[in-house]
């Protein structure tokens, strides 16, 4: 099966941003809203990437990134990338 990218944001309006643009682009796309949710996922896909929000309550980004590379062999290790936006209220 194809190879899926998880988006992980707490965020409901990022999650469907980025599934958006990742389908419309022809990408096979996984939500998740949290951290528990996504380590859940990440071991019923062959996950390609992760793009994910490292400000989330009770797992931040980092604190996963640590637990999705756990389980993995060195040549199976996932791709992780930061999409945190924030508002500048100055």
């Amino acid at each position: 099966f194809m190879a899926s990218i998880l988006a992980v944001d707490d965020q409901k309006v990022m999650r469907d941003l980025v599934s958006t643009i990742l389908t419309t682009e022809g990408q096979e796309i996984t939500l998740s809203e949290d951290g528990v949710q996504a380590l859940d996922l990440a071991h019923q896909y062959q996950l390609a990437m992760v793009l994910l929000d490292f400000n989330m309550p009770d797992m931040n980004g980092i604190s996963l990134v640590s637990w999705l590379q756990k389980p993995f062999e060195p040549e199976r290790l996932i791709k992780a990338v930061n999409v945190t936006l924030s508002k500048n209220n100055s």
